[in-house]
C-alpha cells in the first residue's frame, strides 16, 4: 500500500516541523510508505520554505506545493489531491 497524506497549511511555520515528524512516526510504526504533500495556501510566514528545507526519512516522500494567494483550505486540499499518486489519499 502507498498512502498520500495531504496537509493543507496557512501560516503554520510554528508547527509544520512537528506535523512532518508525526507523519514520519506514523510511516515507521505501520511500515507504510507515505507521499506527504504540504499544500500551502498562500502563507506569508515562510511555512513552505521551512517545509522544503527539512529532510525526511526514506519512507516519506515529501512534496511542497503552494500558491501565493490565500484561496482557502478547500482549494489547498484539492490541489494536494490533484498532485497525489497514492493508492489511498487522506488529509489532516
Amino acid at each position: 500500500m502507498y498512502l498520500s497524506i495531504i496537509i493543507p497549511v496557512w501560516n503554520e511555520a510554528g508547527k509544520i516541523i512537528d506535523d512532518i515528524r508525526e507523519v514520519e512516526r506514523f510511516s515507521e510504526r505501520y511500515k507504510i510508505p507515505v507521499e506527504l504533500i504540504i499544500a500551502d495556501d498562500g502563507s506569508n510566514d515562510h511555512t513552505s520554505q521551512i517545509a522544503k528545507d527539512i529532510s525526511t526519512i526514506k519512507s516519506v516522500k515529501k512534496i511542497v506545493i503552494g500558491d501565493s494567494i490565500h484561496r482557502g483550505k478547500g482549494h489547498a486540499v484539492r490541489q494536494g489531491i490533484i498532485r497525489s499518486t497514492g493508492e489511498l489519499v487522506m488529509f489532516m
